[in-house]
């Protein structure tokens, strides 16, 4: 299943960590549609400086507040107080109207931000609009989580997450290698 095809783009720009700049398509999957346009409008660059453990109590909180919204049809758009997005890794020339490649910095493929967050066994987070007075919370995950897998078995029926490697482990086609963004209203 060819996602981009499937899906229009909601957002282009960098995700940030550490020294690492990896650059990305978001695409709208489910949720409220005017969360993220709302809030990453004026945003083309995020800073992941955060992370929060995939601990079994932190994921029952995400599926409480996913599943509840998600299964009462009486909640207009604007009450729901998430969007799941899609991150899709995209080239460095679809920045070049958005930010000098200075700007960018050193461009790393999606794949080195999911082994790090696999690694953590994290999810990242970043405060939106900024650490200052943050009203919400980009929460990054893997497709590697069961979690992910989960939600997107429910949302995407006939998606298939696999990836192709060498028998010394190196993925040799990275075209499922993404990140799943719940973007979270805080209280």
């Amino acid at each position: 299943l060819d996602l981009k095809k499937c899906l229009n783009s909601d957002w282009l720009g960098l995700f940030r960590l550490k020294k690492d700049s990896f650059p990305l398509k978001f695409y709208f999957l489910s949720g409220n549609r005017s969360l993220h346009p709302n809030l990453l409008a004026s945003i083309n660059q995020m800073r992941i400086n955060q992370r929060t453990r995939l601990e079994p109590n932190k994921i029952d909180d995400f599926e409480k507040k996913i599943y509840a919204n998600n299964s009462d049809n009486s909640n207009k758009d604007d009450d729901i107080p998430f969007s799941i997005l899609i991150g899709l890794p995209t080239n460095q020339a679809n920045l070049s109207k958005l930010m000098s490649s200075e700007e960018v910095g050193k461009v790393a493929t999606v794949q080195v931000l999911i082994d790090y967050l696999d690694e953590k066994g994290a999810a990242g987070v970043i405060p939106l609009p900024d650490d200052r007075k943050p009203i919400a919370n980009m929460n990054i995950f893997t497709p590697n989580s069961q979690f992910i897998q989960k939600l997107l078995k429910q949302l995407m029926p006939n998606l298939t997450i696999h990836q192709a490697k060498r028998d010394d482990g190196e993925i040799l086609d990275d075209e499922n290698n993404f990140l799943v963004l719940i973007l979270l209203k805080l209280a």
